[in-house]
């Protein structure tokens, strides 16, 4: 027996909230326009979805390329299996790209690799008596597509188009939104840190389709998160409650505001006790820093030693060349020297033997040539009394008047360029030992910038900890100067939107928000318990026909939390296995389409899709109470669509028909 629903009271919405809080209808008006919430009062009428068909088409590239296609039609009301033998065939494929056609928009599980494969994807459905299809064509940069409709057995005709995936996504958002009756709603995302007051994050399409896709992850009962109370608003969107993108704007409003109330007080409040916490800690770690660094050995090298080493070594490298150049240039100038005295030496050692011989031959006064035996004559003779010349020879006699200051001049350059050698050769010795010093120094030089860099080196491996320290030191100084300062008390205050009047400063907006959510509240809080009541007596009924007969009470309420009464305990939702979260996941949304049909009130389309029921986690024996339970409530919900996607087993294929389903047998591929 239904609880009847009785009219909510004559006032309006804004008058209800004026009522509560003494301020004019006009206040409770700019305060809505202000936040931009939706009034939302109608109560949804059941539409059924139901797919009817999926067709795509491509070209796979790669290591292998080959063409493609993938056909599974004529679809209705009942059980479907997408199924293969092996992992890896295909079947996540399919159903991503039925999530991205169904959504608008492709999920993170189809992968963009495989997506740009696809040149043409098709996905048909009906809602209620009318056919639809939605069709995609992309290649390379080109994406195009279309929503096509029908009457009952007419010709589909295209009547929306779309030239990029974010008009597609738009598209099937106004498009499902519109038929179901859904609107979009408003969530509050937490800051990530106490001094961010947060955000408000807005939830269309996407995120209500959720609740037609059941994956392997079972934090929520509905949809596939538990984050931002996406649960709690798909529950009361899908129930067919009326005021529930209100009730979500207004939580969501409220959340931000507390959180940038927290904020204000975070800053005002905490901000000084916080940084002297801080410099405290600062401090502390300060000092047990500063006496690690004492007791380690302090380093005895330096880097600018070592380069003020090399500098030096530089330095007698380039006087070592010097030397070397002036030991050459020395020995060449010597060289050239000792070249000119032995020169002198000999000439004038010549000079004298010649002059020793001329006076002997003199002495012996030849009066033929002796080699051919010619008289001299009188007159060659007298040439060589008067003319210093041989009358044999003609070559000049030196035993002449100029002989001995020939000797002189000859005794006295030999004896000049002896004296240059001997300097010379002094200069060489200088000069060789300067060079040799130079070398020694330079050698020295280098070897101790050798042994210097080794130990610096080894000094420095060792010395990981000291340097670390000493720029740990260096900033905790810095940190320390810093939180040392009075910090100024910011003035963080709500940002005003639109154009506020002065009497706005008079009005506690907090007061009208608080009185805003109870007034909603208050419009499907019955409605919400009776409805909850009627799932929850659904979902006991179900449990016997799933395999979950020890459970005897199930109490779902709005948040949405499932309290569970089995064995004579008490649990939740979270705490059972993950067979028995599967099941509860699957008999929630049945009985909630159960009992909007009973009701003539909701908004699910009535259809699920199962991935993996067949994963590691759940145990065969739970997978066939599922299955065959939901074979069981087909016929109280001859409406009813679930296609489930999954590894093949023997539960499945006995349960699902070999006509509603693709089969990939052993190594076979679904597409």
């Amino acid at each position: 027996m239904t609880k009847e629903i009785k009219a909510k009271p004559q006032l309006g919405w804004l008058e209800a909230i004026a009522e509560r809080t003494k301020y004019t209808r006009k206040d409770i008006q700019n305060f809505v326009k202000k936040y931009k919430i939706p009034q939302t009062p109608s109560i949804g009428n059941p539409k059924r979805i139901h797919l009817t068909g999926i067709v795509f088409s491509g070209k796979k590239e790669g290591v292998h390329t080959n063409d493609f296609e993938f056909k599974f039609e004529n679809l209705g009301p009942g059980i479907w299996g997408i199924f293969s033998d092996r992992n890896g065939k295909g079947k996540s494929t399919i159903l991503e790209v039925i999530k991205w056609l169904f959504k608008g928009r492709p999920a993170d599980g189809l992968q963009s690799g495989v997506k740009s494969w696809i040149r043409y994807a098709g996905l048909s459905f009906k809602v209620d008596s009318m056919d639809y299809r939605i069709e995609v064509n992309q290649k390379g940069e080109e994406f195009t597509g279309g929503l096509l409709r029908a009457p009952a057995n007419m010709e589909l005709r295209e009547f929306k188009t779309f030239n990029s995936e974010e008009e597609m996504a738009t598209v099937m958002s106004d498009f499902m939104l519109d038929q179901l009756e859904l609107g979009q709603f408003s969530s509050y995302k937490r800051g990530d840190h106490e001094f961010d007051s947060g955000s408000e994050i807005t939830h269309g399409w996407p995120a209500l389709a959720a609740a037609m896709f059941i994956g392997t992850s079972y934090s929520a009962i509905f949809g596939d998160t538990a984050m931002s109370g996406l649960p709690n608003r798909i529950l009361n969107m899908y129930m067919g409650l009326p005021w529930i993108p209100t009730q979500a704007a207004l939580k969501a409003l409220e959340g931000q505001l507390k959180g940038a109330a927290t904020v204000e007080n975070f800053y005002i409040d905490r901000t000084k006790e916080d940084r002297r916490n801080r410099l405290s800690g600062i401090r502390a770690e300060l000092e047990a820093k500063s006496k690690q660094l004492e007791a380690l050995p302090q380093p005895q090298k330096s880097k600018q030693d070592y380069n003020k080493q090399i500098e030096e070594f530089n330095r007698a490298y380039e006087l070592t060349n010097e030397a070397r150049r002036r030991v050459m240039e020395a020995k060449v100038e010597f060289d050239t020297i000792d070249a000119s005295y032995k020169a002198d030496k000999i000439s004038l050692q010549h000079f004298k033997e010649d002059r020793a011989a001329n006076k002997i031959f003199k002495q012996l006064n030849p009066t033929c040539c002796p080699h051919c035996e010619q008289k001299i004559t009188q007159a060659q003779i007298e040439k060589e009394k008067t003319d210093h010349t041989c009358a044999i020879c003609d070559r000049t006699m030196l035993d002449g008047e100029d002989s001995e200051a020939i000797l002189t001049e000859l005794t006295h350059k030999a004896e000049a360029t002896a004296k240059a050698q001997m300097a010379g050769r002094e200069l060489c010795k200088q000069r060789q030992k300067a060079l040799e010093n130079s070398e020694q120094w330079m050698t020295e030089l280098q070897q101790t910038a050798l042994a210097y860099k080794s130990e610096l080196d080894a000094e420095q491996k060792s010395s990981t900890t000291f340097n670390a320290l000493k720029e740990e030191i260096a900033r905790l100084k810095i940190l320390e100067q810093e939180y040392a300062e009075d910090l100024p008390e910011p003035l963080v205050s709500l940002p005003l939107t639109g154009n506020e009047s002065a009497s706005e400063s008079d009005i506690d907006e907090n007061k009208i928000l608080a009185a805003a959510i109870k007034e909603t509240e208050s419009r499907f809080k019955g409605l919400q318990e009776d409805l909850l009541q009627g799932v929850n007596e659904k979902m006991i009924e179900y449990c016997s026909k799933v395999g979950l007969s020890q459970y005897t009470e199930l109490k779902l309420n709005g948040q949405p939390s499932l309290k569970i009464t089995k064995d004579g305990g008490d649990t939740t939702f979270s705490k059972v296995s993950k067979g028995e979260q599967l099941r509860l996941k699957v008999l929630a949304t049945i009985a909630l389409i159960s009992v909007a049909e009973e009701r003539k009130l909701g908004r699910h389309p009535g259809f699920l899709i199962i991935d993996s029921p067949a994963a590691q986690e759940v145990n065969q024996e739970d997978l066939n109470n599922l299955i065959a339970g939901l074979e069981d409530l087909r016929s109280s919900l001859p409406s009813l669509q679930i296609i489930i996607a999954s590894v093949a087993n023997e539960t499945l294929l006995d349960h699902v028909d070999e006509h509603h389903r693709k089969y990939a047998h052993d190594h076979e591929f679904l597409w």
